[in-house]
């Protein structure tokens, strides 16, 4: 029994022992997987918290530099200048409507020392704040600035970021020291619960398995966020380049960073379209020598004419078929031409015309490039099209800005100076005269029976007319004298340095260059015209006084069936 007995309370001591044992293993065990929970989740949120550092401050820094771009121009300074509300108004909605996560745009008033100490950028739990000075290419404007409010919660919204909140810390916080707090404890229940059931051995291992798998997951998903955010630092790059006005930086700067990124790319080249051809703009891991001075027509090229993506493995063969030798010799000339195993080709369109190409090679392998290659250069390459977009617009608004100038000094039916250019020409004119001491004379003119043309042909007809004798007049005067078109058939030439016998003698050539026959629509026209004469500063110190004088002398040539005649001797009686 002794024996017996010592067999079992030895049985109950090893059990004790195990159970001990397996007691401080499933303890150790349930401690290292809460351990290991709370890691992993304290990890995450930090990484999180990093990110979203990064991301939002990138945002806001893009709105940031794109809206002060927009307050800078002189056309914003002088709206506020001119308290032209109605602009201001227009200008603040179509911003609100391209960044729907502005929330206010406003102006506040602070004194200059505010102005300058005042945080540019300021985070509050609901609210970012963005303060711009306001100001044009030469100055500031003092003790205003435009204030613009962006939702914080949207933001985090649109940049994925919805586990993320802005807290309180004080007043406020600013974005370089953002203070979060999860939404949830890094520690639930369930996890407590989860621990406690898989304290045993296989649980365990399991669990260490499923973290290690998580583990490679994030650290996965952690290197495509730093591309992520890479990229969105090239394209910040890029378009403080553009906005710079540094356009060929920008494009050569883009097509670095593709190659830096893009996976399988080894080199690159940027193929703009150039009148009926393309040329070589920008290339990278190449000799420059190339750019500018090689030049495809459309059938010419390897990549086709449909505006799809390709990637061309037999390069080679195609340039062989394609080029002539010339061009393929100075295109092979660059050394490492010849080594390309693949091109990836990206055509950039814009508006439905392809207005160029961006090309990536590699020099190893032919299947260098993955459906990921094409999505991350075709993200590279809208860049550019963004870019061409941008220049065209730049373009088209000059052209309109140029052309409207021109109507807004001149006569659009005929192409003279119209009455606007005419007084300012006078101004000029009149004060060389007083300087020199010598005299100007204005001309007034208008075609005589010109009213019968319209009635009887149309103004059709008249208005070619109108036309063709501006053309001949023009050709009459000197480069440093005008002639300006008033409205209907009447014309006024304003004259420097004439005495009353040379302008006798010009206003006799001129009626007889206006009398030679004019054919419109097979019709023949002989036109004549009478003229009205006044001199500066004689028959009057302005440029109204004058035009009314010689209206005058105009009016008494007409009554005395006369070609012309002089204000200044009018009789009294006359006038």
């Amino acid at each position: 029994m002794n024996i017996i007995g010592y067999a079992i309370e030895s049985s109950r001591g090893i059990l004790l022992k195990k159970v001990v044992l397996l007691s401080v293993l499933s303890v150790i065990t349930f401690c290292v997987c809460v351990w290991i929970f709370y890691s992993l989740n304290l990890e995450r949120f930090e990484e999180k918290i990093k990110i979203a550092r990064g991301t939002l401050r990138s945002a806001v820094d893009f709105i940031a530099k794109t809206l002060d771009n927009d307050f800078g121009q002189s056309s914003i300074y002088r709206a506020i200048l001119n308290n032209d509300q109605i602009y201001i108004d227009k200008k603040f909605n179509e911003i609100k409507t391209r960044y729907p996560v502005i929330d206010q745009i406003y102006f506040e008033s602070l004194d200059v020392e505010k102005l300058i100490s005042e945080q540019y950028v300021v985070v509050f739990q609901d609210k970012i704040r963005l303060l711009f000075k306001i100001h044009d290419a030469s100055d500031y404007l003092p003790n205003e600035a435009i204030v613009v409010l962006i939702d914080t919660k949207l933001l985090l919204e649109l940049l994925g970021l919805v586990d993320i909140v802005v807290c309180e810390e004080g007043k406020f916080v600013l974005i370089d020291s953002i203070k979060c707090n999860p939404k949830k404890d890094f520690l639930s229940l369930s996890e407590f619960v989860i621990s406690g059931i898989f304290s045993v051995l296989a649980t365990v291992l399991f669990e260490l398995v499923t973290t290690i798998r998580m583990v490679r997951v994030e650290r996965i998903l952690r290197n495509e966020l730093l591309k992520k955010n890479t990229f969105q630092d090239a394209l910040l790059e890029f378009t403080k380049l553009v906005l710079n006005g540094r356009i060929h930086d920008a494009s050569q700067y883009i097509l670095q960073k593709a190659v830096e990124l893009v996976p399988g790319a080894q080199a690159g080249s940027l193929l703009m379209k150039k009148g009926d051809v393309f040329v070589f703009t920008n290339v990278y891991g190449y000799d420059q020598k190339i750019v500018g001075n090689l030049f495809f027509r459309p059938e010419e090229l390897a990549q086709g004419q449909d505006g799809k993506v390709k990637i061309i493995k037999n390069l080679h063969k195609i340039n062989e078929e394609l080029l002539n030798s010339e061009k393929r010799d100075f295109l092979y000339s660059e050394g490492r031409v010849n080594q390309i195993k693949v091109l990836l080709s990206i055509p950039v369109i814009v508006k439905n015309d392809t207005i160029a190409f961006f090309n990536l090679d590699n020099f190893e392998d032919e299947n260098a490039f993955t459906q990921e290659s094409i999505e991350v250069a075709e993200l590279f390459a809208g860049q550019v099209g963004l870019l061409f977009e941008r220049i065209k617009l730049e373009e088209e608004l000059e052209e309109q800005r140029r052309i409207m100038e021109y109507y807004s000094y001149h006569d659009p039916l005929t192409g003279l100076a119209n009455r606007r250019l005419l007084e300012e020409f006078a101004e000029k004119i009149f004060s060389l005269a007083r300087r020199t001491n010598r005299s100007a004379c204005l001309l007034f003119m208008d075609l005589h029976k010109f009213k019968q043309v319209n009635d009887k042909f149309g103004h059709s007809v008249g208005d070619q007319l109108l036309k063709m004798i501006a053309l001949r007049i023009q050709k009459s005067i000197r480069e440093n004298d005008i002639v300006a078109r008033l409205g209907g058939d009447e014309f006024v030439f304003l004259l420097s340095n004439f005495s009353t016998e040379e302008i006798t003698t010009f206003t006799k050539r001129l009626l007889k260059v206006i009398q030679e026959p004019l054919v419109v629509e097979n019709n023949v026209f002989s036109i004549s015209a009478n003229f009205g004469i006044a001199f500066y500063p004689t028959d009057g110190d302005n440029l109204e006084t004058l035009l009314r004088n010689a209206d005058m002398a105009l009016y008494f040539s007409k009554k005395r069936s006369e070609s012309f005649a002089f204000y200044s001797r009018l009789s009294r009686d006359q006038m």
